[in-house]
C-alpha cells in the first residue's frame, strides 16, 4: 500500500482501470474501492459518512449529482473518466481540482435519449450540492433525509 506522500491520482486511476471498480478514493496512503452501478456506490458511501475530507476521488462518470457528493465530502481532487461540463464548473467553483478523460456537455441516460435522472434532480435542486445530495439519497435509498 502506498504511503501518504506517494498516494496520487495516478494510483487511483490504475485501480479504477485495472480492477474494474466503479470508483476509488484515497487518503493517508489507503485506497478504498467502490463497486456498483450508476450513483448507488456514492449514495451507499454517503450513508456511511462519505469520503474523508481532503481525499482524492476517481469515478467512471461524474455529472452534477456525483459532483455534489464530492463537494459535500470536501474532496481535494476529482477525476472522471467521463465528466460533464456542468460538473466540472461546479467542482471548480467549490475549490475541487477536477480532471477528466472525456468532457461531455451532459450526462445522459444509458439510451442517450434524455438527461440522466440524477442530473435532472441536480438541476431541480438549483445545483445546490447539499440539496442535490439530499434528493438523490432519498430517491436512490428510499430513506428520507432531513435538511441539516
Amino acid at each position: 500500500m502506498p504511503r501518504m506522500e506517494e498516494l496520487s491520482m495516478e494510483s487511483l486511476l490504475e485501480v479504477l482501470k485495472e480492477e474494474g471498480v466503479s470508483a476509488a478514493f484515497g487518503k493517508d496512503g489507503e485506497i478504498v474501492r467502490l463497486g456498483g452501478r450508476r450513483i448507488r456506490p456514492l449514495v451507499e458511501l454517503h450513508l456511511k459518512g462519505g469520503a474523508p475530507e481532503g481525499a482524492l476521488f476517481a469515478d467512471k462518470v461524474i455529472g452534477r449529482a456525483a459532483a455534489s457528493f464530492l463537494i459535500l465530502w470536501k474532496v481535494k481532487q476529482a477525476y472522471g473518466e467521463l465528466m460533464s461540463e456542468p460538473a466540472l464548473r461546479l467542482l471548480e467553483s467549490h475549490g475541487v481540482e477536477a480532471t477528466y478523460g472525456k468532457l461531455t456537455p451532459n450526462i445522459l441516460r444509458e439510451d442517450g435519449r434524455d438527461l440522466c435522472p440524477m442530473e435532472k434532480i441536480a438541476i431541480a435542486a438549483g445545483e445546490d450540492p447539499e440539496e442535490t445530495v439530499r434528493r438523490v439519497v432519498e430517491r436512490v435509498s428510499g430513506q428520507p433525509i432531513k435538511n441539516q
